[in-house]
């Protein structure tokens, strides 16, 4: 059976004694505010129950949540289409519960479900609000930035090393962790080479394929202990054991490699990102800048009817900051 094209339509509304108005107006916090919300709808049925219905519309949006290289299966496959037609259902039928019973008229919840509304039209609207500020093509201002910033682009500092590594877990304790990277660390001084005595004996997971070297690391991703032995080295030197949150370590530094500056090719990439990210935090401090041009007028009235109404004395309470 065909089910026909029907809207739907909710109005939701609040009152509130705390509002900000202009500067000239006088605020009340005998005068509530009533600010209404209405929601409009339209679309084709898809099903229904009883007198709750799920529409092309509602499961436009719940495609959208989908990651774009999953709905082709989703809509093909009978049974998660079914299913999903079912969890949206549930919602829409307690909703009509809930009108009928008034309870949609609860003033609590008709503050949430404007502060919902607000906080999600206003993410969404920012995401339109980018979208129509975006350039089609950043690769002037890029390259400008390239040119007057050269120190921004730049490859990171990175070191070179080998080492060995002996775990303490469950397996193996303190002591015998000491035991064992101690002896190997003997064995480097009678001369053995640090190389075999790493696929001999470390237990790095990543042995078999590299058999113990590292190449171009970035010493900010490395255990602590580990990247401040390295710093204090020399290249080919060898570190006395270092205990890490992984075990005991024998590293040896075999190159410290310094930040070079990125030609263009290198940099282009980074540099269109960097352009892009400028742009629209512009963008987004105008728009923030606009819509806060007019003055903040707050009722002392209302905030202290709010701080007695959970009995809060600021007289008497310490001062809290945003960071407590």
């Amino acid at each position: 059976m065909k089910l026909p094209k029907r809207m739907i339509i909710l109005t939701l509304s609040i009152g509130s004694s705390l509002m900000t108005i202009p500067a000239h107006a006088q605020l009340s916090p005998d005068a509530p505010v009533e600010q209404r919300l209405q929601i409009r709808t339209a679309s084709q049925q898809i099903a229904r129950q009883g007198d709750a219905v799920v529409t092309d519309a509602d499961m436009g949006v719940y495609l959208d949540r989908l990651p774009e290289e999953h709905r082709s299966a989703f809509l093909y496959s009978r049974d998660r289409l079914g299913q999903a037609i079912e969890n949206l259902m549930l919602p829409r039928l307690l909703f009509n519960e809930a009108r009928r019973d008034d309870f949609l008229e609860t003033a609590s919840l008709q503050a949430k479900l404007f502060q919902s509304a607000v906080v999600l039209i206003g993410q969404e609207y920012m995401d339109h609000y980018f979208a129509s500020q975006e350039l089609e093509d950043y690769s002037q201002v890029a390259r400008e930035m390239y040119l007057t910033d050269p120190d921004r682009f730049k490859s990171p500092a990175t070191v070179d090393f080998t080492h060995v590594l002996v775990s303490v877990d469950v397996g193996r304790g303190e002591l015998d962790g000491m035991k064992r990277i101690f002896s190997i660390y003997e064995s480097l001084q009678d001369g053995a080479s640090l190389d075999e005595l790493a696929v001999e004996y470390s237990d790095d997971p990543s042995v078999v394929d590299n058999n113990g070297r590292y190449s171009e690391v970035q010493p900010e991703t490395l255990d602590d202990a580990v990247a401040q032995a390295l710093s204090l080295m020399q290249s080919g030197q060898v570190s006395e054991p270092v205990r890490s949150d992984f075990g005991w370590h024998v590293l040896r530094l075999d190159a410290k490699n310094e930040a070079r500056q990125l030609d263009w090719e290198e940099a282009r990439d980074e540099a269109l990102q960097a352009a892009r990210v400028r742009h629209m935090e512009r963008a987004r401090e105008r728009l923030v800048q606009r819509l806060r041009a007019d003055q903040l007028v707050v009722d002392p009235e209302a905030v202290q009817a709010l701080l007695d109404r959970y009995e809060v004395n600021w007289q008497i309470a310490p001062e809290v900051t945003a960071d407590d």
